[in-house]
């Protein structure tokens, strides 16, 4: 599997600057060619796409940050294993269904407080192109951005970790410069792929009626 190249973000234009500025655990960023998808600097020495090698049975849950990533995770394990369903209160989610991409989202000196750190961002880059095997399913999951955003904003400003206000999370959002933005693009995506035999594309108010 390649490595997926990336760039830096453009330096001269001024919503960058004041989004590297305004974020205090990911400090620089890059982005993904030619998609476009910003993700922390050191996500460029992520090596474990380059080695991975899916089963042919596994179900990956793709979603933009905050969009039911967690309920969505619980949901699947408890219909896939019906019956050890016990388990569910034994074992964390974090162990059940683990985060493919977390190892690459913690900064080299470490998050504050991150044995609390429970929300996760597990978008998986590319998965419809690189992940798929005979067998696979992807689920995919959206959300109205008008939550997802302010949600996404809440996350950060409650572990401190972004000095912007409100205006300024949605101003880079609707930009596309977000960290795993840009969010138009990712939904899109995945909507173009919804009928195919292995997609099961979700809506975050669907699951809720």
């Amino acid at each position: 599997m390649a490595t997926v190249p990336f760039e830096a973000l453009d330096q001269n234009d001024p919503i960058v600057r004041k989004m590297e500025s305004q974020h205090l655990w990911f400090q620089k960023f890059i982005k993904s060619i030619p998609d476009g998808y910003v993700m922390p600097a050191y996500y460029s020495e992520f090596q474990k796409t380059n080695t991975f090698k899916p089963r042919e049975d596994d179900i990956w849950i793709v979603t933009f940050p905050r969009s039911g990533t967690t309920w969505t995770q619980e949901l699947t394990w408890c219909i896939v294993n019906i019956d050890k369903i016990e388990d569910a209160r034994k074992l964390p989610l974090w162990f059940r269904t683990p985060f493919y991409e977390w190892d690459c989202l913690v900064p080299p000196d470490g998050l504050p407080d991150l044995s609390q750190l429970v929300i996760p961002f597990d978008t998986i880059e590319e998965a419809d192109k690189h992940f798929q095997k005979p067998g696979n399913m992807i689920i995919y999951v959206s959300r109205n951005p008008k939550d997802s955003w302010i949600s996404y904003y809440s996350l950060f400003h409650t572990f401190d970790s972004f000095t912007g206000t409100l205006d300024d999370f949605i101003e880079q959002s609707i930009h596309g410069i977000s960290v795993w933005g840009p969010h138009w693009k990712h939904v899109r995506e995945h909507w173009e792929m919804r009928n195919e035999p292995n997609v099961c594309f979700l809506t975050f108010e669907s699951l809720k009626k």
